[in-house]
């Protein structure tokens, strides 16, 4: 269940909007009452003016006040969900399934992560908006990986998993993700999905964060699970703007957070001076620069309690869509008894028109 808090902060603008459109109201069907009390005020004493001019000041500083809360409240992602225990997960699901509940999904979930937790492997997740330069990424950390990138956006339309052994012999599996703000329906929540199952999310940007960023990072951050923010692209930025930036994350995120600057690779577009003075544009290969993303991630993953994250997140998720098909499953019936009784009430309308209808009603 998320929090007041963060539903105000999540929508804050639409709240001050609101809070505006009511504050005008009031002041339009109150005018004529303050002309009035003017008038009756002009004949009171000092005293009694400066009372009330008083209170009306101190309501105003109120309202002020709580449209400043509203626009200063930090986005805060939702703790307040409470972990279910794993085999009452499972045996509620078995319940409702008997029931003629579709829990397909969770026990897809369930299945999924007793499959990774046999592998023994560390599914880490890259993350991020359209065109940020995921697939590129995991071409860097896993050299020989066929992760199609394109400059238009959007190549990556499913989620797709990549092996990678490092150094100490760990076995990482990279998933290369749909990215967010995709035009095609249902990828975002397909990333968000993935990444609640992952053990490590790496979230790629390419610089200071967009709202969807901030949005979306602070969805990732709500799974409680260790976080890297790889900065891609970061030889275009000089080094007081590639630390300014970093200063905003850490501010936001706390030290729980790493922040890494990257160069994924790819493609650049450079000006190229001929020896009689003409200019031209050249595309070339950038090379990628992954080493201090690879020291952090060997360092995430020698964390202790790591699959642990994990294990909360995906009971979560499946305890959401379990709560969904419980949902459907009472929707559908609640329909269907509405359905029967409406039948049958069209056939006694019909019959109370025909002879003996009486009876045909009994």
């Amino acid at each position: 269940m998320t929090s007041l808090a963060t539903v105000v902060a999540r929508w804050r603008w639409l709240v001050l909007a609101v809070v505006l459109l009511v504050v005008a109201t009031v002041l339009l069907l109150a005018g004529n009452q303050l002309l009035a009390l003017k008038a009756r005020l002009a004949d009171e004493p000092l005293a009694v003016r400066a009372v009330v001019i008083a209170v009306g000041l101190a309501v105003l500083a109120a309202a002020g006040w709580g449209v400043w809360r509203t626009l200063r409240m930090p986005a805060r992602p939702a703790r307040d969900e409470v972990v279910p225990d794993e085999a009452g997960l499972r045996a509620r699901a078995a319940t409702w399934a008997e029931a003629g509940a579709d829990v397909a999904a969770v026990r897809t979930e369930l299945d999924e992560l007793d499959r990774r937790r046999e592998a023994g492997s560390v599914h880490v997740a890259v993350f991020g908006t359209v065109s940020s330069g995921k697939s590129a990424l995991i071409r860097a950390l896993a050299p020989g990986a066929a992760a199609d990138s394109d400059v238009l956006g959007g190549t990556t339309r499913d989620v797709v998993h990549y092996e990678w052994q490092d150094v100490r012999g760990d076995r990482l599996v990279l998933t290369d993700m749909p990215g967010l703000s995709d035009p095609a329906a249902g990828l975002d929540r397909t990333a968000t999905d993935e990444a609640g199952r992952a053990d490590v999310v790496v979230f790629v940007a390419e610089g200071d964060l967009t709202r969807e960023e901030w949005r979306a990072l602070d969805a990732v951050r709500a799974l409680d699970k260790p976080l890297v923010v790889a900065l891609n692209k970061a030889d275009r930025y000089e080094p007081s703007d590639r630390e300014a930036i970093r200063a905003r994350l850490g501010e936001r995120f706390g030290a729980s957070t790493e922040i890494v600057p990257v160069i994924a690779g790819g493609t650049e577009t450079v000006i190229i001076r001929d020896s009689d003075g003409h200019e031209r544009e050249e595309e070339r290969e950038r090379l990628p620069d992954v080493r201090r993303l690879r020291r952090v991630l060997q360092r995430v993953v020698d964390r202790d309690g790591l699959s642990a994250g994990r294990d909360r997140a995906v009971l979560l998720l499946a305890a959401r869509k379990l709560e969904g098909a419980v949902q459907a499953h009472r929707r559908d019936a609640a329909e269907a008894l509405v359905s029967r009784y409406a039948r049958r009430a069209v056939v006694g309308a019909m019959a109370a028109v025909a002879p003996g209808s009486d009876l045909v009603i009994q």
